[in-house]
């Protein structure tokens, strides 16, 4: 009676192809889960049609009314000679189904060009931090943001590539004599990024990178590679990205944690 238990068990596992671990769920499950937590950074203008102009992409972390975006997203915003009436601002939602949603500025790291915003309204989906698994060249990755802000409408896209390399946080240069002093000073603290083979676009900047087959977030979109400009960029892309390891995210949100305790 045993034997034929374990025969028809055995057979049960051939036909199924049951391996005792748990399936990765399909990536568009994943995008399902991960797109609620998404969110434009941008300005809101109530002289300007359309009000809200997309500069990058941030998530939703910790409580859900805070949002992690890229330094560098905050300070693109042309605030000189705009009307009084122009706010830091991001989108929650797609299309005409979104909201515009106050927030300021609560921390920020110029070093690893991160800023935590804090947002009104109502806690959005959070997503988590992977903040000591470093993967490796190869890994398949997915990011989700708002490429060229809104120029095709206030809607997230999905992207996908894979980690080509780790490499030292430094912009890329023509040549050691183009190096800037915070470029060799970061190559000396040795903080690393992820070098993608993914196509992003300026507007995508900051938005999650996370593993396709689960939520976890793996690094934020942090720079591109362009030919020439920012307009080469949009218009030829060369199809090579940079992201944030989230361990550096982990750590500013940690500092930031800490920051709040102490007050």
């Amino acid at each position: 009676m045993k034997y034929g238990l374990s025969v028809l068990i055995v057979c049960l596992v051939v036909l199924t192809g049951w391996s005792g671990q748990a399936q990765a769920a399909p990536l568009k499950d994943i995008v399902a889960q991960v797109k609620p937590s998404i969110v434009g950074v941008g300005t809101q203008d109530t002289m300007r049609r359309p009000q809200f102009a997309v500069l990058g992409t941030g998530f939703a972390v910790g409580d859900g009314l805070h949002i992690m975006t890229a330094q560098h997203v905050l300070f693109s915003r042309n605030v000189g000679g705009e009307s009084a009436a122009v706010k830091l601002a991001i989108f929650v939602g797609d299309g005409e189904a979104g909201v515009v949603r106050d927030v300021v500025v609560v921390h920020d790291d110029s070093l690893l060009d991160v800023a935590i915003l804090k947002a009104t309204g109502s806690p959005l989906p959070v997503l988590h931090l992977e903040d000591n698994h470093w993967l490796v060249d190869g890994t398949d990755i997915a990011f989700t943001g708002y490429p060229i802000g809104a120029a095709y409408g206030l809607y997230k896209a999905t992207h996908r590539g894979m980690i080509s390399a780790t490499m030292p946080l430094a912009n890329p240069t023509r040549g050691e004599g183009a190096l800037s002093a915070e470029a060799i000073a970061n190559l000396r603290k040795k903080r690393l990024v992820y070098q993608l083979d993914a196509t992003s676009l300026p507007g995508n900047s900051d938005g999650p990178v996370y593993n396709p087959e689960t939520d976890a977030v793996i690094g934020t979109i942090n720079a591109i590679h362009v030919h020439e400009s920012k307009e080469a960029g949009d218009q030829q892309p060369t199809g090579i990205s940079f992201a944030m390891p989230s361990a550096y995210l982990a750590q500013i949100w940690a500092e930031y944690m800490a920051k709040r305790a102490a007050e």
